[in-house]
């Protein structure tokens, strides 16, 4: 008789048994596991199969006068037959069968599983160990007894479906420690394919820092990571932030990883004059408007197949946004003087402002539907003040005389002076202040008292910002009970029965009380709250820079929190207390 086993590694192995003969297959099979299944023949040999996913004596196969038997012998993954056409499951002596040993149908495959995190490091070499750690956090999470280790040995070793490549000739090997089941390849496929996009975020890191981009906070390494997702989907980018924090530099990166052959084309729409910012951007005919000599290619023309970066969108006047929204909805346009000839062009848009788009929209300043267009993926870069290790990369980046870095310069009291600076221009502040220090220094020799002569030459508030931030209260643990008190007061008298008793509930308890009450008096203390909705978006700009939020969230949150902690009758114009509610009955 024959048989054929196919193994989860994809593998398969023909198996010759005599007419008396027993074969005993797993991964350390025992010869007297059969027991006392009296049905078998007498002789008994066992066959090796060390695969993750087989069990240590996994099943037996032997043929009879009655037919061809397989038996599972307690495994963990279960054992499949593949039946000819037409045959039942008892199958006819001498028939030629196909065993799977742990291999799941596809329909007992398991799905919609979470994916391991993204890895977090800074450099090239701390990529690896930061691959383990996430893979390892992972399958700990999901349960899996698995050793993952980093080595140079590519060798297949006991990890079901073969060492992951890394960077420097290095592997990623994962080990289980017990017989694993029928989740285990799905996972392993899944663990293969999320090496791949961290290895693809590696590689547009290294290009981006070769071109002079600084990433080194989790901050900016997320904001890099969300242009090289939309640039992969050729979505449009808005980039939101302060002057000098590297929007241009996500820009180019977004051009690089776009697939697109056309050319990288840069635009300042707060330089320009309404006539001169339309010429530039659609172009012009000579003689279309006072010292015009001869055409002009705007940049809409110039960007044809590549990318076009539309810095300070802000500022775009009113009567040339419908223009942008025209040719952003149809890819058509119209040169300056050259009315009626319509031309097209193929370009991706990138945008930047470090203006509160939201704001002047609500203001008029700035049209709503031209907002949709452009926000299909919005990123905001941070300020460079909340980005201390992108300080320290760019510091440990600058050399002064003799290779010495700018870093290994600086006292510890300097560096400490740096890492409470507001840094109001950002980059650019950042530049010049190296630009002061002396070109010759040892080690350690630049002190705080010349740090801080550096800095304030050029700084335009001279005072720590950590002097300067926005008062926020002192949230010790009383306060902290307090406030989930008074959340669990609302809820409870909204709902006739009181507290939270379903998942649901849990979830409304959250949103709706606790997350808008610890908002407002994390940020804003015991002050009032103004109840008019016109003045709420001032108010959560506010809040948003205090407690460190967005402003949406900000917004959204504080609106909550005026519509369920709503003033008393002669309170006036502010919240401060509780409203009372009808109480609503479970459903």
């Amino acid at each position: 008789m024959r048989a054929r086993l196919l193994l989860p590694d994809g593998s398969m192995r023909e198996l010759s048994l005599d007419a008396d003969e027993t074969v005993v297959i797993g991964r350390d099979p025992r010869e007297d596991a059969l027991g006392e299944v009296t049905a078998t023949p007498t002789r008994t040999r066992v066959e090796t199969a060390d695969i993750p996913g087989i069990s240590a004596t996994h099943a037996a196969i032997w043929s009879s006068a009655t037919g061809t038997h397989v038996l599972d012998l307690g495994s963990r993954n279960g054992t499949w037959l593949e039946l000819p056409a037409r045959r039942a499951a008892t199958l006819p002596a001498g028939s030629e069968v196909c065993v799977g040993l742990a291999v799941v149908p596809p329909s007992r495959v398991p799905v919609a599983e979470p994916v391991p995190a993204d890895a977090e490091w800074t450099s090239a070499a701390e990529f690896p160990a930061a691959i383990a750690r996430a893979a390892k956090a992972w399958l700990d999470a999901l349960g899996e007894d698995a050793t993952v280790i980093v080595d140079r040995d590519g060798q297949d070793g006991a990890g079901v479906g073969g060492p992951i490549p890394l960077p420097h000739g290095l592997y990623l090997h994962v080990h289980p420690s017990r017989t694993v089941d029928a989740h285990w390849l799905p996972r392993m496929a899944t663990l293969w394919r999320y090496v791949d996009t961290q290895l693809r975020f590696l590689e547009a890191e290294e290009c981006s820092r070769e071109e002079g981009l600084v990433l080194a906070s989790a901050a900016m390494r997320a904001a890099h990571r969300q242009t090289v997702e939309a640039a992969t989907r050729g979505q449009r980018l808005m980039l939101l932030g302060p002057s000098g924090a590297g929007k241009e530099g996500l820009a180019r990166a977004y051009h690089r990883h776009s697939g697109r052959i056309g050319p990288f084309v840069a635009l300042n729409c707060g330089e320009l004059s309404r006539e001169l910012l339309r010429a530039e951007l659609f172009g012009a005919e000579e003689g279309a408007f006072t010292g015009s000599v001869k055409r002009l290619v705007g940049a809409v023309e110039r960007a044809n197949g590549g990318t076009l970066f539309l810095d300070e969108i802000g500022d775009i006047p009113l009567d040339v946004q419908p223009m942008l929204l025209r040719f952003l909805d149809r890819g058509e346009y119209t040169r300056l003087g050259a009315y009626g000839q319509v031309l097209r062009s193929d370009v991706r848009i990138v945008c930047a402002t470090n203006r509160d788009l939201r704001d002047a929209i609500q203001q008029g300043r700035f049209r709503q539907d031209l907002w949709f267009r452009l926000s299909i993926q919005v990123v905001e870069v941070a300020p460079l003040h909340e980005r201390f290790e992108d300080v320290l990369a760019y510091l440990r980046g600058r050399s002064l005389g003799g290779g010495l870095s700018v870093l290994e310069a600086l006292a510890p009291e300097a560096i400490e002076v740096l890492r409470r600076h507001r840094w109001d221009g950002n980059f650019r502040e950042l530049g010049n202040f190296v630009e002061r220090l002396p070109v010759a220094a040892r080690p350690r020799e630049i002190d705080e008292e010349r740090c801080r002569r550096a800095l304030h030459c050029g700084a335009i508030r001279t005072t720590p910002r950590v002097d300067d931030e926005p008062r926020r209260p002192h949230a010790n643990r009383e306060r902290w009970v307090a406030w989930c008190e008074t959340a669990l007061q609302a809820f409870a008298a909204d709902h006739v029965d009181g507290l939270p008793a379903t998942w649901d509930e849990v979830q409304e308890l959250l949103e709706k009380y606790l997350k808008p009450l610890l908002m407002v008096r994390l940020g804003l203390a015991d002050e009032p709250v103004p109840r008019d909705r016109d003045a709420l978006p001032r108010v959560a700009r506010r809040l948003a820079e205090i407690v460190r939020a967005d402003r949406g969230t900000a917004l959204k949150q504080l609106t909550r929190f005026v519509e369920r902690f709503a003033a008393d009758p002669d309170d006036g114009e502010h919240v401060h207390g509780m409203r009372s509610h009808s109480p609503r009955p479970r459903p």
